[in-house]
C-alpha cells in the first residue's frame, strides 16, 4: 500500500494565504504611515518671530507692511458682485 499525503497540501496552502495576508496588512500600513508622514511634514509651517526687543525691530516690521501694496492685491470687482448679490 501507498502512504497517502493529502493533507499536507491544505496546510502549504494555508500557510501561503496567511503569509499574503500579513504582507498585505503590513504594506498597507506601511503605505499608511508613509502618506500621513508626508501629510504632516507638508503642514507644518516655520516658526515666526513675534518677539520685539528694541525700536529697530519695530522700524522693520514697520518697513515691511509700508511696502505691501494691499490696493493692487485686493480684486474689489468680486467683492461688489458678492455685495450685490447678497442684497
Amino acid at each position: 500500500m501507498m502512504k497517502q499525503q493529502g493533507s499536507l497540501h491544505i496546510i502549504v496552502m494555508i500557510a501561503v494565504v496567511l503569509i499574503g495576508v500579513i504582507g498585505f496588512a503590513g504594506w498597507r500600513v506601511y503605505n499608511t504611515q508613509k502618506t500621513n508622514d508626508v501629510t504632516t511634514s507638508t503642514t507644518q509651517q516655520p516658526p515666526v518671530d513675534t518677539s520685539v526687543n528694541s525700536a529697530k525691530d519695530v522700524a522693520d516690521l514697520e518697513s515691511q507692511v509700508d511696502a505691501t501694496n494691499i490696493d493692487n492685491d485686493l480684486d474689489g470687482s468680486s467683492l461688489d458682485n458678492d455685495l450685490s448679490n447678497l442684497q
